[in-house]
């Protein structure tokens, strides 16, 4: 059955391919677990305001992230053939727009806290600054250690900088009472960090140069990317736009940390899935065989790993924002309730969106995302009447609609039908409506036996594993997946 799903492919990419999903999910996971503590930790120390001052400077800078780059980082990784002159080139630009973009944040930072109404951001947004100046000196390392499939290397350089700048800074900024600062510094540390172990793992060397001929050729797809990215962007933040401008920084604080909650799935399987199939199938780019296999064993990797999620995360969400969030984040409860129909969706769609940068089509890619775009701003708009919860259903149809049209870009790229697709989603769907069965008939008894929420999670856990295992024992046929080998 693997010979067949990785049929296109040589076996040397398909081993790097494995190996690098195996590293990247180990990765995820580990990163995931941090995650999680410094979330729970930092929620436990500082209100939510503090968290939506942060929000709403963060905006401002991935913004500046999207624009500043120009799509370089994406260009020199989906390249079929990467000169030396390219990545002289690629590093010389990484880090004059750094400096440039810093600048331009520091002298726009006044504007942009006055249209919050919040006289803070100033000084938050220019400390954050520095970000650019560090990912600037970065890009190299990173673009070498993807396009090299060295995905063990990314890993520990992830989930290590995350450790000391996210968890021990931040987690000690705020218990030394820094508040907002403490979100602030952990930003710039964790970044910090970063930079340092690229050096260590990969001291890479470099000319600096600006060739007309290369700077033209990668700015030819790197617009591309970096207009999509400024969309995908705008479909990321526009609703924590809305939500700081109409609803205040507490609101925003509460609405965020929902969403990151959301958004986990997303983010540790199928950004990770992206991070190692977007190098490794840009290098076969018209073999639309090896596309499309991909693309259904990605599929159902996401759905296999997102919809069981989506189904705990919905009937579990007391327990979940109880011991994560606190007290204080019990209106957080009805947003991540609704948050959670969306996970397999906000997950899913990057399926389509990474068969579709790898083949090259980057200004459609970049369509969708200005559609996707648009439907978040105004359901959040149109949803804000009635709160952070009417906010999150106009981002939840936002979020479905986004995955409908990215499928069916990439399946038309790759030549496969619906209904094959469909089938890829079937062990997943089997899954969850098991789990979400055992789970709607025993979680009132549980709560009012065990008051522990952390215990009550760990039960949930333990049912869901058990209810799984006997799925796959008693019903294999029905559960196990049609393309993955095992």
């Amino acid at each position: 059955m693997q010979a067949e799903s990785t049929k296109g492919l040589s076996q040397k990419t398909s081993s790097s391919i494995l190996a690098g999903l195996g590293w990247s999910y180990l990765s995820a996971g580990l990163y995931a677990v941090l995650q999680l503590a410094v979330i729970g930790i930092l929620a436990h120390i500082l209100d939510p305001a503090a968290f939506g001052l942060l929000g709403m400077a963060l905006i401002f800078t991935n913004i500046a992230e999207r624009l500043g780059q120009v799509g370089i980082g994406p260009a020199l990784v989906q390249r079929e053939q990467l000169t030396d002159l390219h990545r002289n080139v690629g590093a010389t630009m990484g880090i004059i727009l750094g400096f440039i973009m810093a600048g331009v944040l520091i002298l726009l930072a006044p504007l942009f806290a006055s249209f919050f109404r919040e006289p803070a951001l100033t000084a938050i947004i220019r400390v954050l600054s520095l970000l650019f100046v560090f990912d600037g000196f970065a890009l190299l390392s990173d673009i070498t250690l993807q396009r090299e499939l060295r995905f063990r290397e990314l890993a520990a350089i992830e989930n290590l900088a995350y450790f000391f700048g996210a968890g021990l800074i931040g987690i000690g900024g705020a218990l030394l009472g820094w508040g907002v600062w403490a979100l602030v510094i952990s930003q710039l540390a964790l970044r910090f960090f970063r930079l340092v172990l690229f050096r260590w793992f990969i001291p890479i060397s470099y000319t600096w140069s600006l060739d007309k001929s290369a700077l033209r050729d990668l700015l030819s797809k790197g617009f591309g990317f970096s207009a999509g990215r400024l969309l995908s962007f705008v479909a990321l933040y526009g609703d924590n736009f809305v939500v700081g401008r109409t609803l205040g920084p507490a609101a925003l604080g509460i609405y965020s940390r929902s969403y990151q909650l959301m958004t986990l799935p997303s983010t540790y399987v199928g950004q990770m899935a992206d991070r190692v199939l977007f190098p490794a199938l840009s290098g076969r780019q018209k073999d639309k065989t090896a596309l499309g296999n991909a693309m259904l064993i990605l599929i159902e990797v996401l759905a296999l790993v997102s919809m069981p999620i989506s189904v705990i995360m919905l009937l579990a969400s007391q327990e979940i924002i109880g011991f994560l969030l606190g007290k204080n984040w019990n209106e957080a409860i009805a947003v991540l309730q609704i948050l959670a129909y969306g996970v397999f969706f906000r997950a899913g769609y990057k399926c389509g969106d990474t068969i579709i940068r790898s083949i090259g089509d980057v200004y459609k890619h970049a369509a969708i995302q200005g559609v996707y775009a648009l439907c978040i701003v105004v359901g959040s708009l149109v949803g804000a009447r009635w709160g952070t919860s009417g906010v999150a259903w106009g981002v939840l149809t936002a979020v479905f609609l986004n995955y409908l049209m990215m499928s069916q870009r990439a399946l038309k790229l790759v030549g496969l039908s619906w209904s094959t697709y469909l089938n890829a989603h079937r062990s997943a769907l089997w899954i969850s409506i098991w789990i979400g069965l055992i789970l709607f008939l025993t979680l009132p008894n549980l709560r009012t036996q065990i008051e522990s929420n952390l215990l009550k999670l760990i039960v949930i856990g333990l049912i869901t594993c058990i209810s799984i295992l006997c799925a796959w024992i008693t019903l294999p046929r029905r559960f196990l997946g049609p393309l993955l080998p095992f």
